[in-house]
Formats: structure tokens, sequence, C-alpha cells
């Protein structure tokens, strides 16, 4: 499903803008009845008020750091909504930013079933593993 590709990509596009270059990124995919992803930085974290916010079309955090015209989370949302996933926006232990997206595994899947994970850090230097049939 192209539409879950155009939600990883900005999830990790936005987890990447906005962790320092000596921060850490972490991500995770559990399988079980649901596929749980969860990316996670040690940035500057989202305030309560702005959390459901960053989700609508064009909006920026006032005050932020980083490009973009507000739509990379519009995105994420609409194409969980459109694969019967849902998506929240948790405060990570220690700072930062916990998105953690449940998908029903019939559409994670498709035809296939797969599961994998990773971690890096904000230089870029990461690694990872997938295994899927």
């Amino acid at each position: 499903k192209g539409d879950l590709s155009e939600m990883l990509t900005n999830l990790f596009d936005n987890a990447i803008k906005y962790t320092s270059a000596q921060g850490s990124i972490w991500i995770k995919v559990e399988d079980s009845e649901k596929v749980v992803l969860t990316v996670e930085d040690n940035g500057p974290g989202i305030d309560d008020i702005e959390k459901q916010k960053v989700f609508e079309r064009f909006y920026r955090i006032p005050g932020s750091n980083g490009s973009g015209c507000g739509l990379g989370l519009a995105i994420v949302s609409e194409a969980a909504a459109t694969n019967g996933a849902t998506v929240d926006v948790l405060d990570r232990p220690g700072g930062g930013t916990i998105f953690r997206v449940m998908i029903p595994s019939a559409s994670a899947h498709g035809n296939g079933h797969g599961n994998g994970n990773g971690n890096g850090n904000g230089n870029g230097n990461g690694n990872g593993n997938s295994n899927g049939k």
C-alpha cells in the first residue's frame, strides 16, 4: 500500500528534522493482532496543547525549527485513517516524542508477512534488520 509507505516516510522525515545532529531516533515494529510501529526521538518534544494540532494540514508549531509546510503529519493521519490505523503522540520519558501507529494486520501485510526493527542517530548512523516472507 503506497499510502503506508508515505506515512512511514513522513514519520521518519519528521523525526530526522526535529532531532539534533547529536540526537537519537529509535524505530520499533511489533507484530501481533495489530502491527505497532513506534518512532521515538529525543528532540524537543511536543507540548500537550499542540499534539492534536500537528495533524492539521499546514499547521506548524510556532517557533519550531526545520523546514516544511506542515503537511507531513497530516499525510500520516490521512494514511492511517485510510488503513484503519490509529496514531498516538506521546511524551518520551527523558524528553522527546513518541509516535505510535497501530495498524490492523491485514492492512499492514497485504498478502505477505514481515517484521523488522532498526535504530539510528541524528548523524545518519544506524543499523536495522528486517525479515519478511
